[in-house]
């Protein structure tokens, strides 16, 4: 599964060639999210089906082996927590830092550089599917400790009280 715009900077380029790669007629890259770059998908390994419902999104979650997100730019990667939550693994770009910081390579998925790369990852996961499992438990763990609401806003507190504190230091000027 590819969650996000299709456009260059997300590099599904490289969601479809490590699918292509793999040269399986039972594995199919579905992909989610709005069309921006308008080029046309001929690949018959991928199942383009733009802006979903939210509803038909958690099921493409759901019904899918693993996520891919090969993006080289992002500002944080919700679409990973998103697959965590329903116990699946991921697959990010290790040139990503956002993501790089997300994923812990080999515990809760798998930081990829290639399209070769990624489908090494995405034949071992569908191969060992116990590898999947257990990488889909880990990351679905990590959302649940640092990214529920009490976390979050605990986070947000301490980053009120760290500007609070620099400006009681901060003489004004005048």
């Amino acid at each position: 599964l590819y969650v996000g715009r299709k456009e260059v900077g997300k590099r599904y380029d490289l969601a479809v060639e490590a699918v292509e790669r793999l040269g399986r007629s039972d594995v199919t890259l579905v992909m989610i999210g709005a069309d921006a770059d308008g080029k046309t998908l001929t690949s018959p390994a991928v199942r383009y089906l733009n802006v979903l419902p939210r509803n038909e999104l958690i099921d493409a979650y759901d019904a899918c082996d693993v996520l891919i997100m090969p993006s080289e730019h992002e500002s944080f990667g919700m679409v990973i927590l998103e697959a965590w939550i329903r116990g699946k693994p991921v697959l990010g770009n290790r040139a990503c830092g956002p993501v790089a910081s997300l994923i812990q390579d080999g515990v809760d998925g798998f930081l990829c550089a290639t399209a070769e790369d990624f489908s090494q990852r995405i034949a071992q996961l569908l191969e060992h599917t116990d590898l999947a499992c257990r990488l889909g438990a880990s990351g679905k763990g990590k959302v649940l400790e640092r990214y529920n609401w009490q976390a979050v806003a605990a986070e947000v507190i301490d980053v009120y009280r760290d500007v609070i504190a620099s400006r009681a230091h901060t003489k004004p000027s005048g």
